[in-house]
């Protein structure tokens, strides 16, 4: 009877669960799909004020490579104890799961923008809110109080990916 009240309680909540994974499909795809993404920071440009000047992206890569030592370089000046970190590594240099290696992927981004120091920051704050999953690592501004039309920013990090285990590699669309 418990086990079939918990079935009970837990089909009720499909729905939810459904409209969840939704959301996280959206946010973390089976594919690249560069082109919705792009689209999306467009949109949130336009709404910060700022302009995007260039947009590149490199290839997916399997997760705990490039994003690890990205984030392992910022942290490395700040860690004090190194032994638990390099305790929680794997042989690979990789913080990640050895399962997460092969169905999740991620793709190096970097964005360049013109705009106010207040437009580029409102502009980075959204970008990390969009549907589509955007980890920024670094942010850098430019200009000067001589050259306002200087203005903008760089700001790079991760979109991801997520794969089935059958598939080998994310595909590009």
């Amino acid at each position: 009877q418990i086990a079939l009240a918990k079935l009970k309680g837990q089909h009720d909540k499909l729905p939810e669960l459904r409209a969840e994974l939704t959301k996280l499909q959206v946010a973390i795809p089976e594919t690249v799909n560069l082109d919705d993404f792009l689209d999306q920071l467009q949109q949130l440009a336009q709404s910060a004020g700022v302009t995007i000047t260039t947009f590149t992206a490199a290839e997916a890569t399997p997760y705990g490579g490039a994003e690890a030592a990205a984030s392992g370089q910022a942290s490395s000046a700040s860690s004090a104890d190194s032994t638990s970190a390099d305790a929680s590594t794997n042989a690979s240099g990789s913080t990640a799961q050895p399962g997460v290696k092969t169905k999740l992927f991620s793709v190096p981004i970097s964005i360049v923008v013109t705009g106010t120091p207040d437009q580029v920051m409102a502009f980075t704050d959204a970008s990390q809110k969009g549907n589509r999953f955007f980890l920024v690592t670094t942010d850098t501004f430019t200009g000067s109080r001589d050259h306002p039309e200087d203005d903008g920013g760089t700001l790079t990090g991760f979109v991801f990916v997520v794969r089935d285990a059958s598939s080998a590699t994310p595909v590009a669309e």
